[in-house]
């Protein structure tokens, strides 16, 4: 809920153009597939998919400073394999304007992680703010 809260103030800053909270699982909602611990394949569903004001589409998973969901580096992993083949994939309307990752507040202020951070995503779970700032990478990218 305070990701939502965090989404309404870029939406009224005009930042944000639209955002939709995503379902948790079923056929109706948007899911990536990832590989399980166990290696069989599993479906996750970010919980936000975000439009930016400049055209971007964001697809972000919302988690807790410190999670240790052994499942969370795996998804993150997915998602970002997901974001490259959709940006790759010329035939898309959006082509090289999908962002998003993993998202965890640390003091208020929401960071993501992404490959392009140059960290880990163990180094990013342990503090957040070494990923992307949402906050300023979506006003300057």
């Amino acid at each position: 809920q305070r990701f939502d809260g965090y989404l309404t103030i870029l939406c009224n800053g005009g930042v944000v153009d639209w955002w939709w909270k995503n379902g948790d699982n079923a056929q109706p909602f948007f899911g990536i597939t990832y590989t399980k611990p166990d290696d069989l394949p599993g479906n996750f569903y970010p919980d936000y998919i975000v439009s930016l004001t400049d055209g971007r589409l964001g697809l972000i998973e919302t988690k807790g400073q410190g999670d240790d969901d052994p499942k969370t580096p795996l998804k993150s992993e997915s998602l970002q394999d997901y974001l490259t083949d959709i940006n790759n994939d010329t035939a898309r309307p959006r082509a090289g304007k999908y962002f998003g990752g993993i998202a965890m507040d640390q003091g208020g202020h929401w960071y993501y992680f992404n490959r392009e951070t140059g960290i880990s995503f163990e180094e990013f779970s342990a503090n957040p703010n070494q990923g992307c700032s949402c906050r300023d990478n979506w006003f300057t990218l």
